[in-house]
């Protein structure tokens, strides 16, 4: 009804006017053989509906992983890093539509942008360093190094 077929929109600030318009539109609606409106409607259902949940929903799928041992993890035909010191562990990677979250049993460990499109690669430089301080060498022609965005020299 809403999203069929999907809305071309810029944002998902655009989309969330387009749908809060075309609500209130729906609320002003008559259904068949009914007298009030569908606002009305939900007016008077309003105090039935039970109390939302005290945690929120996460919107995401989540996922048990392994961290490769070089500090990477696999998702939907994607990788991304994860801090050195977790290389080997067991986490649970959360998957929602813009980003994924890495996690232990105890906290959140990284967090990136959701790759779009398969055998993409996403590092981030300081889940790295540690490691490239023991190895000066291979600084330069480190993945991570290559893909960080460094501020140019002055």
């Amino acid at each position: 009804m809403y999203l069929v077929p999907v809305p071309e929109v810029d944002s998902f600030d655009e989309l969330n006017a387009r749908l809060a318009r075309e609500t209130a539109a729906d609320e002003r609606k008559h259904r068949a053989r009914q007298t009030d409106t569908v606002g009305q409607r939900f007016a008077a259902e309003r105090p039935l509906l039970a109390p939302l949940p005290v945690r929120p929903f996460l919107p995401c799928t989540r996922h048990p992983v392994r961290a490769s041992a070089q500090a990477l993890v696999a998702v939907d035909g994607s990788r991304y890093s994860v801090p050195v010191r977790h290389a080997g562990a067991a986490l649970w990677l959360r998957a929602y539509a813009r980003s994924v979250e890495l996690w232990t049993g105890t906290g959140q460990v990284a967090s990136h942008p959701r790759a779009t499109a398969k055998g993409t690669l996403t590092t981030d430089f300081w889940h790295y360093l540690p490691a490239l301080v023991g190895k000066p060498g291979a600084f330069a022609n480190a993945i991570p190094v290559r893909q960080a965005a460094f501020p140019a020299e002055a």
